[in-house]
């Protein structure tokens, strides 16, 4: 390790962009290998906390309160509050892994009432897995001429903060939807506009917030995938009719006429009130969501035929769930967040941004928007199924085609995911393992990159093989096991960046990609104007 320690410096130098959001795959039970239920989903941002950690369940007394914190990620850091990126929270009455002796407290927004009893659940950013196999992502939206809703104006609670509150109190998606809603209409929610995906074994939703400036209460609505169906989340809002009779929708109260009260109320070309013209959705900028919507439609379902090319972002062709031509496995949407545009006319690895080594990703973040980009602090693969003792949380850190999906429970994990800190490098850390590979693949992308795919590939295959043999064991002889395998597969991942240095010591067996080659010309005689003239004719 006194090698890693030296390179550390000069390697791993951590970028401040501003995060870019998130992309999300809920796969219902009907489109599911095995009649399985997937949610997985990407958390792209260089400013991100990638800690994971495992909250435990808990008992509160008649009374009790919880507390509601700021999110760093969402808002930018408060230091009224004591909100900051790296650790997102400090409070020890969360969990002992959410306290940092030597940082001072997170200060609350507020507190709501407590419920007697809590279940254990995987923290990140968000929440994302309970005991009973509720799955949840968030992502950010984006609206035209919105401006970010403080706490000051009322609301409390923030979607990082709801998506876990909606784990700790909820065996099911349906619940988790309403119990959201709730909460909104209760304390008031504050931030940006968001998204919240919910899927249990049988059912799934994915839910659009819209804070206001002068209403702590926002603006939201939910809808139901349909079972058979995959729906695609990438930073945009995409419910669009609004239907007092569609029973899909769970709808605010009163927001058909909050939306007349506001003279915002808009049709869409089927003539229906429509939430996404009402609201006025957009991108970040164009191609940003839809491209990826494109992307992953076109993987799950080769099929589709749909262009990726569109004539606004309200006026996209893309359908709201798609049906995949094969079922949905966990290897299948490790393949699609590990996607870059490959084989496309999109692919940077096929221009001159390529580079020698013919990178897959762009360092320009107003170019194409891929769904695995740079920025990706962690992608997990939830997972939900009869034939599961437990819910597994298939978790990557950093860019997944350079990393590892290691399955994990709702459970006490391996301390090398927890208390991580991206301003100081920590070599019992994972997450630093992982940005090691990482980092050094992305400069040597095409010498480098298929023996990480090999060892990637190694470690995914014993996970699944693990979880195909012992899938008749106890929910406790079942959990045990999947944490050997995850310690395996941490040393596994600490071995692949000595690997690399090993295979291409100081530059050794290092080769342009093919097409990437930079001008060379052979210098064959003494005579200099010789040399130059066939330099010229080179040219």
């Amino acid at each position: 390790m006194n090698i890693l320690r030296k390179l550390i410096p000069v390697l791993l130098l951590c970028g401040t962009y501003q995060a870019q959001a998130n992309t999300i795959t809920v796969v219902t039970k009907g489109a599911g290998q095995f009649g399985a239920s997937f949610l997985s989903a990407s958390h792209d941002s260089f400013k991100a906390d990638p800690s994971l950690v495992y909250i435990k369940g808990k008992k509160f007394s008649e009374g009790a309160k919880r507390n509601v914190y700021p999110d760093a990620d969402l808002t930018g850091e408060d230091k009224e509050l004591e909100s900051t990126y790296s650790p997102r929270l400090n409070a020890p009455e969360r969990s002992e892994l959410y306290y940092y002796g030597d940082k001072p407290l997170t200060k609350r927004v507020g507190e709501i009432d407590e419920v007697s009893k809590t279940f254990a659940y995987l923290d990140a950013q968000s929440g994302v897995l309970n005991e009973h196999g509720v799955m949840i992502a968030t992502s950010r939206a984006y609206v035209r001429n919105f401006k970010k809703v403080s706490y000051k104006n009322g609301g409390i609670l923030n979607v990082s903060e709801l998506s876990r509150i909606a784990l700790e109190r909820c065996e099911n998606a349906t619940d988790s939807i309403k119990t959201i809603g709730s909460l909104i209409e209760e304390y008031g929610v504050y931030g940006v506009p968001y998204i919240i995906c919910v899927a249990d074994k049988d059912t799934a939703y994915t839910m659009e917030i819209l804070p206001l400036e002068d209403d702590k209460k926002g603006l939201w609505i939910a809808k139901r995938i349909s079972d058979g169906s995959v729906y695609v989340s990438a930073d945009s809002f995409r419910i669009d009719d609004i239907d007092e009779s569609d029973e899909s929708l769970i709808m605010q109260p009163g927001l058909i006429q909050k939306l007349n009260d506001r003279k915002i109320a808009k049709t869409n070309s089927n003539k229906k009130l429509s939430w996404i013209h009402s609201i006025r959705a957009c991108e970040k900028r164009p191609y940003y969501s839809l491209r990826r919507i494109w992307r992953a439609s076109c993987i799950l379902n080769a099929n589709c035929k749909l262009s990726a090319w569109s004539e606004s972002y309200l006026k996209n062709n893309y359908p709201f769930e798609i049906i995949p031509d094969r079922k949905v496995s966990a290897e299948l949407l490790m393949l699609i967040h590990r996607d870059t545009f490959k084989g496309t006319e999109f692919d940077p690895s096929a221009t001159p941004s390529g580079g020698f080594f013919a990178s897959p990703y762009s360092y320009n973040l107003e170019n194409e928007r891929a769904i695995s980009t740079t920025s990706t602090a962690y992608t997990y693969i939830n997972e939900v199924s009869s034939d599961l003792p437990v819910p597994i949380c298939h978790f990557a850190l950093n860019t997944p085609a350079e990393s590892v999906f290691i399955p994990l429970t709702v459970s006490e994990l391996p301390d090398a995911y927890s208390k991580v800190d991206r301003n100081r490098y920590d070599e019992t850390k994972l997450y630093w393992a992982t940005n090691m590979v990482s980092t050094l693949t992305k400069g040597y992308y095409y010498t480098m990159i298929d023996t990480v795919k090999v060892k990637a590939l190694e470690l995914e295959q014993k996970s699944k093989a693990t979880i195909s043999q012992y899938s008749k064991l106890s929910a406790k002889d079942f959990t045990s096991l999947l944490n050997a395998n995850a310690i395996a597969s941490i040393t596994g991942i600490n071995s692949l960046y000595q690997l690399l240095l090993e295979q291409h010591d100081n530059g050794y067996k290092l080769r342009y990609a093919q097409g990437h080659n930079p001008k060379f010309i052979p210098v064959e005689r003494y005579n200099k104007e010789e040399n130059l003239r066939k330099a010229k004719q080179n040219d």
